[in-house]
């Protein structure tokens, strides 16, 4: 049963981030609360994307994104057999656009 739960989050996260057009940056990491026990957890990620084309009148925009890191920590404590208590801490969803002077069409636009 355990695994199944977190097949079924995955899809569920997948699917979501799918709909936030690429704002989720964690994943949402709840895969503590299924765990068992008194867990403590760190996380750290890091990403340098590269998103580069053309605007409307075929003018390259370059890169218009920014390297970024994710932070996040959780705590799970388990008070009895049937009570457990969690917290999660993240930074699940970002945006850093801007498009620079090259795409006249765009210039100046930002997320």
């Amino acid at each position: 049963m355990k695994t199944r739960l977190i097949t079924v989050a995955a899809l569920l996260s997948s699917t979501v981030s799918a709909g936030a057009v690429g704002l989720d940056r964690s994943g949402r990491p709840t895969g503590l609360i299924f765990e068992s026990g008194n867990v403590l957890e760190f996380s750290a990620g890091f990403a340098n994307p590269s998103v580069d084309g053309s605007d409307l009148t075929t003018t390259q925009t370059g890169n218009i994104t920014d390297s970024f890191s994710v932070l996040g920590a959780g705590l799970r404590y388990e008070v009895n057999d049937q009570l457990a208590i969690g917290l999660i801490i993240d930074e699940p969803y970002g945006a850093d656009i801007l498009y620079g002077p090259s795409s006249p069409l765009l210039a100046g636009t930002a997320a």
